[in-house]
């Protein structure tokens, strides 16, 4: 049986072969009767034309098989096999990448909480001290108080009318009593008053003999000097025996008048001078006394006004401000009933400027610390048109309330109701320009929505969340992706 053997040119692997039907159909025969002549002598050998035998011929020889696929396969290509190292490395790289991002990578979470704008200095609250009803308001919203300014006027319904008699009757006793006082005060100081008038006038009067008296003895003192120089001139010319003892007599004389004038003068200055210094004395003693009794006076007033206060707080009371400030709301109306403990106005100690106040829950806040970065909106400005306020936490409480102590509004104001937990205060600092600038007007009360920025986690606490802890937001943020070194 002959061997076939393939030509030089035959194709080779991954090539397509295109043979006519009938040709196809030979060469299978061919190939058969050739591998079944390969079963049967699987070790025979063939000599070459030089007489030299060849090597063993295979069962699968290369060409066979190439073309035989070929065939069948009605000239498809042959891709050639994939390498699998690279896969395997490939698939190692990327396993090690996300080990890598699980450890070194992080992502960022957020608290949202609902709060209001606030004065930076605090509020207080005006509260009624009885149950009763408002009787009198003596502010509005927006007005400016001080402290002790009456705020609103609260009447108590707990006492009888023979109760209500008995308290007019004391109270119109202490008012006659206080005119009297006041009668008394006046009548004292209109004493003094004319008793300053009466020591003016007598003052006047030693003072101008006072002038008098200075004025004649300036006169005595400059006659006195040419009379002592004339007594001198002559008791020299004395002693030179010009003149004798009489004629030096008159001029002795008249010297020794003048100082005898002069020195009596002087007493007389010195006698008018001290009844002014009385008399100065008598006014400040008159004038002394007379503030003594007025003190009295009104300190027996306000002892009427004091006992009058107890007596009108029995039956009603007066709320004042206990620090200035600006009126945010009043709260209560005229003719309006109260209870013990109702809120009637609310004040704001420095209303110039404003933060954003916050309920955080204990479990959120160990990650919230001053400096973070929050944004905020407004309610009822849409986001869409206002955009998000920027913000910076200013500070924290150091300590929580129950969230069962505080109001529904309060307890909702961190995202909806919670179960019983810490809440803690968080302050968040506004920029009142940015405010301006987008035309939100400053008002206290008003409603802001905050997200503050927590504290980046490592990703792989991610993945351990659900079994070490309940996070209120487990998964990142969308807009957030992890990041590396971050």
């Amino acid at each position: 049986m002959k061997r076939h053997e393939v030509s030089s040119d035959a194709p080779s692997v991954g090539q397509s072969v295109t043979m006519p039907r009938h040709a196809q159909d030979a060469e299978d025969g061919m190939e058969s009767e050739t591998l079944d002549q390969e079963r049967v002598e699987p070790g025979r050998q063939e000599r070459t034309p030089n007489g030299n035998r060849e090597a063993p011929i295979g069962l699968f020889r290369e060409e066979a098989l190439s073309a035989s696929f070929s065939a069948r396969s009605d000239g498809a290509a042959l891709m050639p096999a994939l390498p699998l190292r690279p896969i395997v490395w490939a698939a190692v790289a990327m396993m090690l990448a996300f080990v890598l991002l699980l450890v070194f990578g992080r992502y960022g979470r957020s608290v949202q909480v609902v709060g209001a704008l606030q004065p930076e200095g605090g509020q207080i609250q005006v509260k009624a001290p009885i149950a009763g009803v408002v009787t009198e308001l003596k502010v509005a919203d927006g007005v400016t108080v001080t402290r002790n300014q009456p705020i609103a006027t609260v009447e108590s319904t707990a006492f009888s009318r023979a109760g209500d008699e008995t308290h007019s009757a004391t109270r119109a006793s202490l008012e006659r009593k206080a005119e009297r006082i006041d009668d008394a005060i006046d009548s004292e100081r209109f004493a003094v008053r004319d008793a300053s008038r009466t020591a003016a006038t007598r003052l006047a009067l030693v003072r101008s003999e006072i002038g008098q008296v200075e004025n004649e003895i300036r006169l005595l003192d400059a006659r006195g000097g040419p009379a002592e120089n004339t007594v001198q001139a002559c008791l020299e010319r004395k002693e030179k025996g010009i003149v004798s003892d009489l004629a030096v007599a008159p001029h002795k004389d008249r010297e020794l008048e003048i100082r005898a004038n002069r020195a009596s003068l002087q007493r007389t200055l010195a006698s008018l001078q001290q009844d002014e210094a009385s008399l100065l004395q008598a006014v400040r003693d008159d004038e002394q006394r007379a503030q003594q009794q007025v003190s009295e006076l009104r300190r027996q007033l306000d002892d009427i006004e004091i006992e009058k206060i107890r007596l009108a707080g029995q039956t009603s009371r007066v709320l004042i401000a206990s620090a200035a400030g600006r009126v945010l709301r009043v709260t209560a109306r005229e003719g309006q009933t109260v209870e013990n403990g109702d809120l009637v106005a609310l004040i704001g100690t420095r209303s110039d400027r404003y933060i954003a106040r916050f309920l955080v829950p204990s479990q959120s806040l160990a990650e919230v610390s001053v400096g973070q970065p929050a944004g905020l909106s407004v309610t009822g400005y849409a986001r869409e048109k206002y955009g998000v306020l920027a913000g910076r936490v200013a500070s924290i409480s150091p300590a929580g309330v129950p969230s069962s102590q505080l109001q529904a509004p309060d307890s909702e104001s961190i995202g909806g109701p919670q179960e019983r937990q810490l809440l803690f205060e968080v302050d968040i600092a506004i920029d009142e320009n940015e405010f301006a600038t987008k035309g939100i007007p400053l008002r206290a009360g008003t409603r802001v929505e905050a997200r503050i920025q927590l504290k980046r986690r490592p990703l792989y606490r991610w993945l351990i969340a659900p079994f070490t802890e309940h996070l209120s937001d487990p998964l990142p943020d969308e807009s957030r992706l992890p990041s590396r070194n971050q």
